[in-house]
């Protein structure tokens, strides 16, 4: 006997698929237009983007609505002083914001404070990539480049291919299939992205850092989808699907920014080493 697919359910797997296409390219836009910018702009989008993670991370562990909403304020005006306020305003700031975020997660005891001291550290790291004058551009853009794609082709890839479940107990839905075409991809975005960047930044040395790029997609790509594994296990842990309904096809921003936030993390330690981030200009 033949089964197939109901028409109702097939429907909604497409409408989800053309929700998810749809939202990944407007975040995507207004991720572009704000690391262009840079400045004003880049430091709204931080705040913006900071208190998000705030109130879902609020939302995810359970506290009291006026305890979320005031983890929420304090984020915003944290997340738009790092990028625009001198030093001491940045620690300051980085500070205030991870003992808000950990407060928020001592619901969940031990792990829930670690898991909000990681969402904080991670959210500040990215924003960081941006804050470089003279190679924000260069690092941020590179950074967008081999997660957008590891995301797209991990997934894709997953769809496709299907095959043996990569970490069922956490994610059931990621393959092996999916991990491995996502690092494959990663790798190949950073080493066309090294080659465009050389042709608008430095056309004498159009192929002086593509192995260098390679290696950085390569650990970008990883931390991406471990980043993707970390969520999901903060999830579970304490019992929720999505952070939140507020993007259609994705769920929530942590639920979208989850491999970005990892591989901030990670780019900004590689790029504090002085030796590598001169091997990738």
């Amino acid at each position: 006997m033949n089964q197939t697919t109901p028409p109702v359910i097939e429907k909604s797997k497409n409408n989800e698929l053309r929700q998810r296409v749809i939202y990944s390219f407007l975040l995507m836009g207004s991720s572009l237009a704000a690391a262009i910018m840079g400045g004003f702009l880049w430091a709204l989008a931080s705040s913006i983007v900071s208190a998000i993670i705030a109130f879902e991370w609020s939302m995810l562990t359970g506290v009291s609505k006026r305890a979320r909403n005031i983890t929420t304020a304090i984020a915003m005006v944290c997340g738009f002083a790092f990028v625009i306020g001198q030093t001491g305003i940045e620690v300051l700031s980085c500070v205030v914001y991870i003992a808000a975020l950990m407060f928020v997660g001592w619901r969940g005891k031990l792990l829930g404070a670690i898991a909000g001291a990681y969402f904080a550290i991670c959210a500040f790291a990215l924003a960081s990539l941006r804050m470089d004058d003279a190679n924000g551009l260069l690092y941020i853009f590179g950074l967008f480049s081999v997660v957008w794609a590891t995301d797209s082709s991990a997934y894709a890839f997953g769809r496709l291919l299907k095959g043996p479940k990569l970490f069922p107990v956490v994610s059931p839905n990621k393959t092996w299939s999916g991990f491995i075409g996502g690092i494959v991809t990663g790798i190949a975005a950073a080493a066309l992205y090294s080659v465009l960047a050389n042709i608008f930044l430095n056309p004498g040395n159009l192929f002086k850092t593509i192995g260098n790029w390679s290696m950085v997609g390569l650990v970008l790509s990883l931390a991406t989808q471990i980043g993707d594994l970390i969520e999901s296990m903060i999830k579970r842990y304490f019992g929720v699907k999505d952070t939140s309904k507020l993007i259609p096809g994705h769920g929530g921003l942590l639920d979208r920014m989850d491999g970005h936030l990892s591989a901030g993390l990670v780019f900004s330690i590689i790029l504090s080493i002085p030796l590598v981030a001169a091997l990738l200009k």
